[in-house]
């Protein structure tokens, strides 16, 4: 439960019912590329531990946008982190250079995350977002999803308060 808690909170967006077509973004472990294309985009940064798939996603997408397509045909196996502690720090850290590195972040989380008293509001609203990505994609999962939402929720707390000082990190140019 753990693991597949792990993997829900991190590729909502990459669900298998997905249809075909252009993304945002990728996680390294929905990557395909070719070794020259991987190099001359810039290849991973060595100074992130988390994001650095992401990052180097965007910067492909910035560079080519029509060329990064979500394929559903194309299955990819993440096992996940296995024990609570390994899943709790990988979801806080998750978080944290979500913010810090201004992944798919707007006005409005840049506002509630000057305001620690609104970060339960961060917290809803990955929350549903999550949700709704289970209801559009993965529909016939739900019930799976329900029982690990005592996980998916601990993994959220640990991301919101990731997220929370990774912007604060940001402010301070931590």
């Amino acid at each position: 439960m753990i693991a597949a808690s792990d993997n829900r909170l991190q590729y909502a967006d990459f669900a298998k019912r997905r249809p075909y077509g252009t993304s945002e973004y990728f996680s390294g472990a929905h990557l395909a590329i070719k070794k020259e294309v991987f190099e001359s985009a810039g290849g991973f940064s060595d100074n992130e531990k988390i994001a650095q798939d992401v990052l180097f996603t965007q910067s492909v997408v910035e560079r080519w946008p029509e060329k990064v397509i979500f394929n559903p045909k194309l299955i990819v196996s993440h096992y996940g982190r296995h024990n609570w502690s390994k899943f709790l720090d990988h979801q806080m850290h998750f978080g944290y250079s979500r913010a810090r590195n201004g992944i798919r972040v707007n006005k409005t989380m840049q506002w509630i995350a000057k305001h620690p008293y609104l970060s339960w509001i961060l917290f809803l609203r990955r929350l549903a977002y999550i949700t709704l990505r289970v209801i559009q994609m993965e529909f016939f999962d739900l019930p799976r999803y329900l029982l690990q939402l005592p996980f998916v929720l601990a993994g959220l707390i640990a991301w919101t308060n990731g997220f929370y000082h990774g912007m604060q990190g940001k402010k301070s140019g931590g």
